[in-house]
């Protein structure tokens, strides 16, 4: 797949691929969604945003002649320091007299919703903690807190990422739009209610609200006829119980249309909302952030499914159960926040997600799933609790930066697939000492005898 990385103004890579891309087959008609491939995935481009999004032709027969390259929201002049110019446009960010200070990764970290570290401490430093960090703020939200408490980050004794929870201002659940284009586009809407005209519809373009009579599975449809920035707002009377979506792939939340999914750029999941359907966001590959409320008591399977442009997650300690491949092919996505709440890991959670740099595995979690961790390719760090009693196939394959697993702080041996770990020169298993010969010849383990250490 074709990509590009352009610097922000902390001077680091912020990495675009062709799922931004917007082909015209014919000059006129109306863009859709379009990934050059590996046709063409070697053909350099000259890149220029000052005029806005910039035209690139490609030498190819096959797919196409010409393609839009769509700017990035973020490649605006603020967001490049003074003095700067990249791709045509010219800087403005000064750092107001002194420098930005970045926070470093440390053993526990504390991630805003959209990955911004916001605070770092080692060990030693969290264990002299007498309260957590300020909650942050952010226009519209309200930050309801850290989805840890302070004594369980004072017991952390490794990696621990901690997560700002928050809901809205008002209390509704949003759904950002950026419609570029000059024509009309519509949209339907699935969700379950169960109390009549218990969720108030407002489309954000001054028409006026709506609501449904039905209980159970509902549907509405909307059509904006100008080009805009559009926020949705579903604000969920008391007594109601709201589902983002109705479980399958034609009822996705915000509808399953191939250009919509481009469109819908940011979620924010307020209150009322208990359930984020299976298949909800399956595909939506503009989504660059959700931050979910401390109403939502569980995830579907395929929820966030090859949402390509989200960055982050921190999962509210509400939550108990996040269903299987919810999170794969999340291709951006750096940083994740699980909470105690989650017992189980499932198959393929967050398989693919090549831009995860480490992940830490609450305590309490008893089961690692198959390949929830496969094709993680930036990995460079993982947390498992000794509370872990099992670990599925392929759980931990294809890492190219992560080789040393620590099972030092382990009290039993936990069962393993004869292909949970992938056999090569840097491989290293720490265990206790105590246990080094009976782990060297537990099943599964004994054909990795020669990597495992006293740890």
């Amino acid at each position: 797949m074709a990509k590009f990385k352009l610097k922000n103004y902390h001077g680091e890579d912020v990495e675009y691929d062709t799922e931004r891309v917007l082909f015209n087959p014919v000059e006129g008609e109306e863009k859709v969604p379009f990934s050059y491939g590996v046709a063409v995935e070697n053909v350099p481009i000259s890149l220029d945003f000052s005029a806005g999004d910039q035209r690139a032709t490609v030498d190819d027969g096959y797919l196409a002649k010409s393609a839009v390259i769509q700017k990035p929201a973020d490649l605006v002049a603020e967001n490049i320091a003074k003095g700067v110019t990249i791709a045509g446009i010219e800087g403005t960010h000064e750092s107001g007299g002194g420098e930005n200070i970045r926070v470093e990764e440390k053993d526990v970290n504390f991630y805003d919703y959209d990955g911004d570290l916001l605070h770092s401490y080692t060990i030693e430093e969290v264990g002299a903690l007498t309260a957590l960090p300020e909650l942050p703020e952010r226009d519209g939200l309200v930050c309801q807190g850290w989805n840890y408490s302070l004594d369980d980050v004072k017991g952390a004794t490794g990696l621990m990422n901690v997560g700002a929870i928050y809901t809205t201002d008002d209390g509704a659940t949003r759904v950002h739009i950026e419609n570029t284009s000059e024509k009309s586009v519509s949209f339907t809407f699935y969700w379950k209610q169960t109390v009549a005209n218990g969720v108030v519809v407002d489309w954000g373009d001054g028409s006026s609200a709506a609501s449904s009579s039905a209980t159970g599975s509902v549907s509405m449809s909307h059509t904006y006829t100008s080009a805009g920035d559009y926020t949705v707002s579903f604000t969920v009377k008391d007594g109601c119980t709201f589902s983002l979506g109705q479980g399958t792939n034609s009822t996705q939340f915000c509808g399953n249309g191939t250009y919509n999914k481009v469109l819908v750029k940011s979620i924010n999941i307020g209150d009322g909302s208990v359930l984020i359907s299976d298949m909800a966001f399956y595909g939506y590959y503009s989504i660059q952030s959700i931050s979910i409320s401390r109403s939502v008591k569980s995830i579907g399977t395929y929820a966030f499914y090859d949402c390509r442009a989200l960055q982050s997650i921190a999962i509210p300690e509400s939550i108990t159960t996040i269903g299987t491949y919810a999170f794969q092919y999340c291709y951006s996505m750096t940083t994740v926040s699980l909470s105690k709440g989650i017992t189980t890991v499932g198959a393929y959670l967050f398989n693919s997600c090549h831009s995860l740099r480490n992940i830490c595995i609450p305590d309490g979690v008893t089961s690692i799933a198959n390949d929830v961790f496969g094709s993680c390719y930036s990995l460079t760090k993982i947390s498992i609790p000794n509370s872990v009693k099992s670990i599925g196939s392929y759980a931990f394959s294809s890492f190219y930066s992560l080789w040393t697993y620590d099972f030092s702080h382990f009290t039993a041996i936990p069962t393993i697939s004869s292909s949970t770990f992938i056999k090569n020169t840097w491989l290293t298993i720490k265990v206790p000492s105590a246990l080094l010969s009976s782990w060297k010849a537990a099943t599964n383990w004994s054909s990795l005898s020669s990597y495992i250490v006293a740890g």
